[in-house]
């Protein structure tokens, strides 16, 4: 979690939810294999218990209680949070957990285009077979990259 601190908050002021609390949420219902869609983070941050959320970083309200983020939140957390300094976090705790990128792997890259996006997508890079995330680049459907190319690191 101590990675996800570095994120720097994008509002003014944090009442009861900083913003790599909200991050440790995101990634512990990742790591759970739990839908991710605003609603569904609101929905998992409720079943957590109070031990949880205060573990987590979250700050007890006037009832003296650590209050689940809503799905408001999480919309708000999701449009205005730095997604490369999210992404500079990520790369930090896995090199903490896992060490260097292992070296002579293949590269796989692998595009993803949301509905209604314009053609755009997200290219992820990981090494295989070992699955080290090397980072993601914005791009464009109908460029010269293959969703599913692969090279020689």
């Amino acid at each position: 979690m101590e990675h996800l601190k570095t994120v720097p908050d994008f509002r003014g002021r944090v009442q009861s939810y900083p913003v790599w609390s909200l991050l440790a949420i995101v990634a512990l219902a990742y790591l759970c294999a739990a839908p991710r869609g605003q609603k569904d983070l609101a929905k998992f941050a409720r079943q957590m218990n109070h031990g949880q959320r205060r573990a987590l970083g979250i700050r007890r309200n006037r009832q003296g209680k650590y209050p689940a983020p809503s799905q408001p939140t999480f919309c708000r957390l999701l449009k205005a949070v730095e997604a490369r300094q999210v992404e500079a976090a990520i790369l930090a705790f896995q090199h903490q957990v896992r060490g260097p990128a292992p070296k002579g792997e293949m590269v796989a890259i692998d595009g993803k285009a949301a509905k209604r996006s314009g053609g755009e997508m997200l290219l992820n890079a990981v090494t295989v077979p070992s699955l080290y995330y090397l980072g993601s680049e914005p791009g464009t459907a109908g460029t010269p990259t293959d969703s599913h190319a692969t090279g020689n690191r």
